[in-house]
């Protein structure tokens, strides 16, 4: 089973369509979803640690994308969380993902055990170095997809070293 959840703000309300406590009771209702996608927002603020608390709980999840979230340190934090204890997980999908080095450290410490996911695809990096950062949380990567990167040359560098280091990888999309 795979859903597709945007939390859209309605024009005339200004009022979130799917807010944390909706997304909450949504996520018990379809405890063997295989995939889900949330977008414009789902992931942040409370929707996040809804989230972080069905990704430890889901035992069928393989797939999660949350490319349409722009996600900060303290909305990473807990989905971090949540997939350091998700032992299913083998495709993530991020958009844009502003960590600064406090957070890469936390986040970093919380993901190094996983071992389970396989695919990540990264859109809109601010920098590539979050490419070589996400290569070294994740040691079980195969697959490594770059969509819209803004500053490519800038930090190819950093992701060429963490490319050297990362054994795992067999596959690499710009």
């Amino acid at each position: 089973l795979c859903m597709h959840l945007t939390c859209r703000k309605d024009p005339f309300t200004k009022e979130s369509e799917l807010d944390a406590a909706n997304l909450e009771q949504f996520l018990k209702k379809y405890p063997s979803l295989t995939c889900l996608a949330l977008s414009d927002g789902c992931a942040r603020r409370q929707g996040a640690t809804v989230l972080k608390n069905f990704l430890i709980n889901n035992t069928c999840l393989k797939n999660l994308n949350l490319r349409d979230n722009m996600l900060f340190g303290s909305d990473i934090a807990p989905i971090a969380e949540g997939l350091s204890q998700n032992s299913t997980l083998v495709s993530l999908t991020l958009g844009r993902v502003e960590l600064d080095s406090s957070d890469k450290d936390k986040i970093h410490r919380t993901l190094r055990q996983h071992s389970t996911l396989t695919t990540l695809t990264l859109h809109h990096l601010s920098s590539m170095m979050h490419a070589g950062y996400f290569l070294n949380v994740f040691p079980s990567l195969t697959s490594l997809h770059l969509v819209k990167s803004d500053d490519f040359m800038g930090e190819i560098e950093s992701m060429c070293d963490a490319l050297m280091q990362h054994t795992s990888l067999e596959k690499l999309s710009v």
